[in-house]
Protein backbone atom coordinates (compact mmCIF):
# COMPACT_ATOMS: atom_id res chain seq x y z
CA UNK A 1 0.00 0.00 0.00
CA UNK A 2 1.38 3.44 -0.84
CA UNK A 3 1.01 6.39 1.69
CA UNK A 4 1.07 9.94 1.28
CA UNK A 5 2.77 12.85 3.29
CA UNK A 6 0.46 15.36 4.51
CA UNK A 7 1.90 18.35 6.22
CA UNK A 8 -0.57 19.06 9.54
CA UNK A 9 -1.29 22.42 8.93
CA UNK A 10 -3.06 21.17 6.20
CA UNK A 11 -5.53 19.14 8.58
CA UNK A 12 -8.71 19.85 10.05
CA UNK A 13 -9.87 17.86 12.91
CA UNK A 14 -14.36 17.51 12.74
CA UNK A 15 -15.53 15.36 15.23
CA UNK A 16 -19.04 14.54 16.37
CA UNK A 17 -19.66 14.27 20.12
CA UNK A 18 -20.79 10.14 19.49
CA UNK A 19 -20.67 8.58 23.04
CA UNK A 20 -19.62 11.94 24.59
CA UNK A 21 -15.85 11.18 22.65
CA UNK A 22 -15.13 14.38 20.36
CA UNK A 23 -13.27 16.32 23.50
CA UNK A 24 -10.88 13.75 24.04
CA UNK A 25 -10.10 13.76 20.14
CA UNK A 26 -9.80 16.97 19.97
CA UNK A 27 -6.64 16.78 23.07
CA UNK A 28 -5.21 13.64 20.50
CA UNK A 29 -5.87 16.22 17.35
CA UNK A 30 -4.30 19.05 19.65
CA UNK A 31 -0.90 16.73 21.26
CA UNK A 32 -0.06 15.75 17.50
CA UNK A 33 -0.31 19.53 16.36
CA UNK A 34 -3.67 19.69 14.48
CA UNK A 35 -4.86 22.87 15.26
CA UNK A 36 -7.34 23.72 13.38
CA UNK A 37 -10.82 22.72 15.08
CA UNK A 38 -14.40 22.45 14.08
CA UNK A 39 -17.12 22.52 15.87
CA UNK A 40 -20.70 23.97 16.09
CA UNK A 41 -22.67 26.46 18.59
CA UNK A 42 -24.53 24.15 20.88
CA UNK A 43 -23.31 20.85 19.14
CA UNK A 44 -26.15 21.84 16.18
CA UNK A 45 -25.70 19.69 12.92
CA UNK A 46 -25.25 15.78 12.71
CA UNK A 47 -24.40 13.59 10.33
CA UNK A 48 -26.66 12.49 7.16
CA UNK A 49 -24.98 8.87 6.51
CA UNK A 50 -25.02 7.66 10.17
CA UNK A 51 -28.17 7.05 11.29
CA UNK A 52 -28.32 8.06 14.94
CA UNK A 53 -25.12 9.93 14.91
CA UNK A 54 -25.13 12.61 17.32
CA UNK A 55 -24.27 16.44 16.99
CA UNK A 56 -20.94 18.15 16.20
CA UNK A 57 -19.15 19.11 19.06
CA UNK A 58 -20.34 22.26 20.85
CA UNK A 59 -17.81 25.12 20.54
CA UNK A 60 -18.76 26.56 24.08
CA UNK A 61 -17.19 22.69 25.06
CA UNK A 62 -14.04 23.39 22.76
CA UNK A 63 -13.67 27.16 24.23
CA UNK A 64 -13.79 25.47 28.02
CA UNK A 65 -11.14 22.80 26.47
CA UNK A 66 -9.08 25.13 25.31
CA UNK A 67 -8.80 27.88 28.49
CA UNK A 68 -7.98 24.78 30.89
CA UNK A 69 -5.15 23.48 28.89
Amino acid sequence: MDTISVSKNKLAAHYHNTYDRAIENIIISLYNDITVIDSSIAGLGGCPYASGASGNVPTEDVLLLLEVI
